[in-house]
């Protein structure tokens, strides 16, 4: 098994043998000396010369470089090998003592070495091929019984000199047999080359998609894990609801429980009294002697006070839990984008978010992908537009009408600036046009080294260190909810506006001197 795997790595990619006088190309592959010439040979034309193994591309042609040690290995390995026993053609003219042969002549059947190949007849019918041992059936045309000289490529057939003067063959052209020997081996070695460059190309495209599967799987796994962590943040979240809503209704059971108590017991001593009068009544109205009877106390037909009060009752509120419980599902249903959030669920959303040139102030530089402003000093010459602003700010192009969505935003650490949402229909002049300073307007403000949330020219101090200057805004138009975002690790939840909004949304941004801002990660 490790000779087999040795030979494998031995073995020139281009003519699939064992190296023979292997040279390296400048990307470190190595290839036979004659065969890699013959591949840059065929690529002169091009003038572009690749590499078979990991298609380089080199600008000229490359230097070959023999590999010296490479061709020790080789060396050593054939010692190993067993060596093929070849038979042996020895020269038809040395009678006296045989010598090995150097060519074999078809025409004079014979074999010559290279004393006798130097008197040997140059006639084009003397046709010369590699020393091998003269066989008279393969050798001779079948119906003329004359050497196999020539090749008829359409009917691919060994033909004689009488062939191709007489028959079927008399009008189709044909070659020498070694002129159609070297086309038909430079044909497959094109071919060979070929197949070695699909199957390099197959090796990278197969790479690639165990890549992407690798990539997917590591990408499912970890969505996983994502989904397995947001749903048990949110168990949580359930289970502390449901020990809040159950410890209000043991907080409501003891307010009620313990005055009824009470009530309960006047009412048990009432009915022991009034129990106890009602036998008095009944022992004096079975007496029958009249006397005995008079002699008795006078009693009234008032009971007396009363121990209970109608009104002690009714005060009494039954146990409600509606509002704890709303309060708290609407927490939770607050809690939940938060907790999507810090799980990744949303980052994806609105990628494809642009800045909307037409609303551009002339003091703000758009870049050419349209997600990058920055203030400049100079202003940009730009068309009048109805919704061009004059303070500053730029809005998207994106609008957000009904849904949930997500996006990015980076900033810089200088200067102020304001990033939110707003109405189209905002003021573009004068400072109430500005995000926060109006009723139409929600924004998180970065100002003097500080951070506020600012609606309808209210601010909110937020006094919070920022560690990263990379923020996430969620909306949810239904909801009524706006979030901020630190994307910092973990996430941190800066702020949430919560409105009625009536019209649709657009991003806003407001950059001050010395100050920037990009959409996106």
């Amino acid at each position: 098994m490790a000779s087999a795997g040795l030979n494998d790595e031995l073995t020139c990619s281009i003519c699939l043998s064992i190296y023979k006088d292997p040279v390296m190309l400048p990307c470190g592959h190595n290839f036979c000396d004659h065969c890699i010439v013959h591949t840059m040979d065929s690529q002169t034309g091009s003038g572009i010369y690749t590499c078979p193994e990991c298609r380089a591309v080199f600008k000229q042609r490359p230097s070959l470089q023999k590999n010296l040690k490479l061709s020790n290995i080789v060396e050593r390995y054939l010692c190993t090998q067993p060596k093929e026993t070849k038979s042996e053609v020895f020269c038809s003219y040395c009678i006296a003592s045989p010598v090995l042969a150097v060519k074999t002549c078809l025409h004079c059947e014979a074999s010559m070495c290279d004393m006798h190949l130097t008197t040997h007849s140059k006639s084009e019918k003397h046709v010369l091929i590699e020393p091998t041992a003269f066989k008279e059936e393969g050798n001779k045309c079948l119906i003329h019984n004359e050497l196999l000289k020539y090749f008829c490529p359409q009917d691919s057939a060994l033909i004689c000199l009488s062939c191709s003067k007489e028959g079927k063959h008399h009008r189709h052209s044909w070659e020498l047999i070694s002129d159609a020997f070297e086309k038909k081996k430079t044909t497959l070695l094109d071919f060979l080359q070929k197949l070695n460059l699909r199957r390099t190309e197959n090796q990278k495209q197969l790479s690639m998609l165990q890549e992407r599967k690798k990539k997917e799987e590591g990408r499912a796994s970890d969505m996983k894990e994502r989904v397995a962590a947001l749903f048990s943040d949110i168990r949580e979240e359930v289970l502390a609801l449901e020990n809040k809503v159950i410890n209000e209704i043991i907080r409501q059971e003891e307010k009620v429980s313990h005055p009824l108590a009470d009530l309960i017991q006047r009412f048990e001593i009432e009915k022991a009294d009034l129990y106890a009068k009602k036998c008095h009544i009944e022992k004096l109205c079975s007496v029958k002697d009249p006397l005995t009877l008079l002699k008795q106390p006078a009693i009234t037909s008032d009971l007396g006070k009363k121990h209970l009060e109608v009104a002690d009752i009714s005060n009494f509120d039954g146990l409600t839990i509606d509002v704890t419980l709303q309060k708290g599902l609407s927490r939770l249903t607050d809690t939940i984008p938060k907790l999507k959030l810090s799980r990744g669920f949303y980052t994806e959303d609105e990628s494809d978010m642009i800045l909307n040139v037409n609303t551009a102030d002339p003091n703000i530089a758009l870049s050419p992908h349209l997600r990058r402003a920055s203030y400049c000093q100079n202003e940009v010459s730009r068309p009048h537009h109805p919704e061009r602003f004059m303070t500053q700010q730029v809005l998207s192009k994106n609008k957000f009408s009904s849904g949930q969505h997500y996006w990015e935003v980076k900033c810089a650490n200088t200067g102020d600036w304001y990033i939110g949402v707003t109405y189209n229909s905002v003021k573009r002049k004068g400072d109430r046009s500005c995000m926060g300073n109006n009723y139409k307007s929600w924004c998180l403000r970065w100002e003097d080294q500080e951070f506020s949330a600012d609606h309808d020219d209210e601010s909110e101090d937020l006094y919070i260190e920022p560690s990263t200057f990379h923020f996430g805004i969620y909306l949810d138009y239904e909801g009524g909810c706006l979030s901020f975002y630190e994307l910092s690790e973990p996430v941190k939840h800066l702020y949430s506006f919560k409105a009625d909004f009536t019209e649709p949304l657009y991003a806003g941004f407001y950059i001050g001197e010395d100050s920037w801002i990009y959409i996106g990660k």
